[in-house]
């Protein structure tokens, strides 16, 4: 989220959305609830671009610590990126909610820690112009989306 929207921005939360290692799940990290962020030294990493959110997100991770990911493989798609992980060449970090949405069957989600890479998501309008009626309908229908796919995640973990 915006640290200081100013007056003419309004900020609606949706929800803070957790990153982790998607390895195959007979991958032996995969045996593990959870692993500190530097045994990503460990494994063979598969990324998105360097302008991604999620690389970002990484990347910062990865500076806090003072981690270097030896030459990770960049992709542009979510497909290739799963697909690589499912056939066990190595792992990728994505959104926690992302995979408990897809439910890939080949795939095992483990919880990074210390740091426990995240971000806020949310939907910014501007207060001082017009938002239409379709604006309203889509920021009410993605709100509905996001609370069924967070009680679908809860009700499959839990």
């Amino acid at each position: 989220m915006p640290d200081h929207p100013d007056g003419s921005i309004a900020v609606v939360p949706l929800f803070h959305e957790e990153f982790v290692l998607a390895v195959c799940a007979d991958h032996p990290m995969a045996k593990a609830k959870a692993i500190p962020f530097d045994h990503l030294r460990q494994i063979r990493m598969f990324m998105f671009g360097a302008e991604h959110q999620i690389t970002k997100r990484i990347r910062a991770c990865c500076e806090a610590k003072g981690l270097v990911l030896d030459n990770p493989i960049v992709t542009s798609t979510l497909s290739t990126l799963l697909s690589l992980v499912g056939q066990g060449l190595g792992g990728a970090i994505l959104p926690r909610l992302l995979l408990e949405y897809m439910r890939p069957d080949n795939i095992a989600a483990v919880t990074l820690l210390d740091p426990t890479p995240s971000q806020d998501i949310c939907t910014l309008y501007r207060t001082d112009k017009y938002l239409s009626q379709a604006a309203r309908i889509f920021m009410d229908d993605l709100v509905s989306f996001v609370e069924s796919v967070k009680a679908q995640a809860a009700l499959s973990s839990g």
